[in-house]
């Protein structure tokens, strides 16, 4: 049985904050919710939710084109555990 102590706990937590402060300083333009999708590793799920508002036709072009600039974004972010340039210049 595998026991974590609270410290490491603190560690990891500590760590991922780290990852997602590092990636939003690099990259300025990307979004918090973009960040947190690289922090928590969750780089399909924003990328499906960046794809419904780009699927979305009421959305201006401009939005729509925030849209997929963060997938390339977060697909790019050298602090990715997913990163995948191939998805991010699709």
């Amino acid at each position: 049985v595998a026991q974590v102590t609270t410290g490491e706990v603190a560690e990891y937590k500590q760590m991922k904050s780290n990852r997602m402060t590092a990636a939003i300083e690099e990259e300025g333009d990307l979004l918090t919710y973009s960040a947190m999708a690289i922090r928590d590793n969750r780089s399909a799920e924003a990328e499906k939710l960046y794809l419904t508002g780009y699927d979305n036709r009421r959305y201006s072009a401009e939005v729509r084109g925030i849209s997929l600039y963060q997938i390339g974004l977060i697909y790019m972010s050298r602090y990715n555990d997913q990163r995948d340039d191939a998805k991010a210049t699709d």
